[in-house]
């Protein structure tokens, strides 16, 4: 706000466009996640979360940060989508609800506090380009995150649903999930 003189109204959209963003990115990927699968997703929302971070604190003007912004919550809205899914494919029936939910739910406010606790240590350290760190820094659990999930397979429901039982095996397999899967009615 004090670096490019930005109105409350200016700053309120900054702040909301990831929210829409991230909304119109999880409708349109949800369906595309169950279309191409979810690791497939996984990576190219990851790859394009971390460019768009770090060309977010490089912007020069309001206008171009405000579409970045949007963009950054298209790639949240994808992720959310792919990853709600996974873990719900993955997760023992009796569970389910606590990894769909209580889960992420936690991981979310224990990054949203260890953020705060960055970001403030930025701005006293980072002066007037502070809030630029702050973006920046933005794309390191991120790029964790896609080093991570690289390894993964894909879902192994999701690729039952596909009738590719035999690499559906390979993936129950490596991500330790025991018993022969159910086939899924296509």
């Amino acid at each position: 706000k004090p670096a490019w003189h930005l109105t409350t109204g200016q700053t309120g959209l900054l702040s909301a466009i990831t929210f829409f963003g991230s909304a119109v990115g999880a409708v349109v990927f949800g369906d595309l996640t169950d279309r191409v699968g979810r690791r497939r997703i996984f990576v190219i929302n990851l790859i394009a979360f971390v460019g768009l971070t770090l060309l977010s604190a490089a912007v020069s003007n309001y206008s171009l940060l405000l579409v970045i912004r949007a963009l950054i919550g298209v790639a949240i809205g994808a992720d959310i989508a792919a990853s709600m899914s996974f873990l719900a494919e993955l997760s023992p029936r009796a569970s389910r609800g606590g990894w769909t939910g209580a889960f992420p739910q936690l991981a979310w406010c224990v990054g949203a506090m260890t953020s705060v606790l960055i970001d403030t240590a930025l701005l006293a350290w980072g002066g007037p380009d502070g809030w630029r760190w702050m973006l920046a820094l933005g794309a390191l659990p991120a790029d964790a995150a896609l080093l991570l999930r690289r390894t993964l397979p894909d879902s192994p429901r999701w690729l039952l649903s596909q009738g590719r039982d035999r690499e559906a095996l390979a993936a129950f397999t490596a991500l330790g999930i025991p018993g022969q899967p159910r086939p899924v009615e296509r």
